[in-house]
């Protein structure tokens, strides 16, 4: 699969959503392919963005974009809003928890199951400029 398609159809996922709130979500296009199972990328990268958009206000800005790094690709949805509470960082992908007002909290537990098939992982860093940024890792 083209690692910008993944992308592409993640932002068209969530676009509904962004649009709503007035948040831009830009594609930085990557050439490049990584064979793995486009559903369940982008079921993860979906669920990584609505976390990026449902909070954001309209100064937000998400960007996805990709890297090959080795034998791995590291696929990046980065926003500059608030960010995670440091209370709330060690939950991320606990099963039921959510800082939403409504949803399930199984979002990122679903992500996290989803990757742990494709031999891949999530991580979140949290820049001092504020934001997140959520980084998938898959096998190329």
């Amino acid at each position: 699969v083209a690692v910008t398609d993944l992308l592409a159809d993640a932002r068209t996922a969530v676009a509904t959503d962004a649009r709503s709130a007035a948040i831009a979500v830009e594609v930085i296009p990557v050439h490049g392919e990584v064979r793995t199972d486009p559903a369940h990328v982008a079921t993860v990268l979906s669920a990584l963005l609505r976390n990026a958009v449902h909070p954001s206000t309209r100064a937000t800005r998400v960007v996805l974009s990709a890297q090959r790094e080795g034998e791995f690709w590291q696929l990046r949805v980065a926003d500059n809003g608030a960010g995670i509470p440091p209370a709330d960082r060690a939950r991320l992908g606990d099963p039921f928890f959510t800082s939403k007002a409504d949803g399930p909290g199984l979002g990122l537990a679903t992500a996290r199951r989803l990757l742990a098939a494709l031999e891949g992982s999530v991580s979140f860093a949290f820049p001092d400029t504020g934001g997140t940024v959520a980084t998938v890792t898959l096998p190329a």
